[in-house]
């Protein structure tokens, strides 16, 4: 749960309210685990204490409600890669 809040400080510039962003990081740390996109196998993965048909609930809830930008889930995903010296991440842009 640790891990959860340093990445919500990371991310807290996107503009987002902290509840939806905490349940972007448990819903893209689920769909890891999981290895799947199977709404049921990312909900078991969430690491709440909720049971797994609460989360699995939520997921349907946040998906069918909330929309998404391609571009913002992009750099969401590159913002929680863990760091590396020596490494760079970019997102955007074509190379011309």
């Amino acid at each position: 749960m640790e891990k959860i809040h340093t990445e919500i400080e990371l991310l807290s510039g996107l503009r987002l309210n902290r509840a939806r962003l905490r349940f972007m990081v448990l819903f893209i740390q689920g769909l890891i685990l999981a290895g799947s996109v199977q709404f049921h196998r990312i909900a078991h993965q969430m690491d709440t204490p909720a049971r797994s048909q609460s989360n699995f609930r939520r997921i349907q809830r946040f998906l069918g409600q909330y929309p998404l930008s391609l571009e913002w889930v992009g750099l969401f995903i590159l913002l929680l890669i863990p760091k590396r010296r020596g490494s760079t991440a970019s997102c955007g842009g074509s190379a011309s």
